[in-house]
């Protein structure tokens, strides 16, 4: 054979990902005709891989969420008790008596309780996560 004569070793590739070298054409005409046999009674399995998402998933708290939502309850409790102070104070007759000290008092009171709502939406959206 010419191909036996060219040269000095034959490299078989299947096309389903398996190669074998063999020393002349004879011997991979041989084995060409077992693998052709074990391919029609059991063909090749390829297992399917779950897809992976591009980068990793985390589930769960980062450490500097984690620490975030630990203070929260304290930092909301601060806030209450702010607020509260506000309230108290607004219904003293010397300030509900001073409409500009009352006017002052009011936008603390707004801007406290904007605070406050963040901070439970925060806790909310952590504790989600948890």
């Amino acid at each position: 054979m010419m191909l036996d004569s060219v040269s000095k070793y034959i490299l078989a590739l299947d096309g389903k990902g398996r190669a074998e070298f063999f020393v002349d054409y004879e011997q991979y005409e041989q084995v060409a005709e077992e693998f052709a046999s074990e391919e029609e009674v059991k063909p090749v399995k390829q297992q399917e891989k779950p897809a992976k998402p591009a980068g990793k998933v985390r589930s769960g708290l980062s450490t500097a969420e984690s620490r975030e939502l630990e203070r929260l309850p304290d930092k909301i409790e601060k806030k209450e008790a702010a607020l509260q102070i506000i309230q108290a104070d607004m219904n003293k007759p010397e300030v509900s008596s001073n409409y500009s000290k009352l006017q002052e008092l009011m936008k603390q009171q707004e801007q406290m309780q904007k605070e406050l709502e963040q901070l439970f939406k925060s806790w909310e959206e952590l504790e989600a996560k948890r």
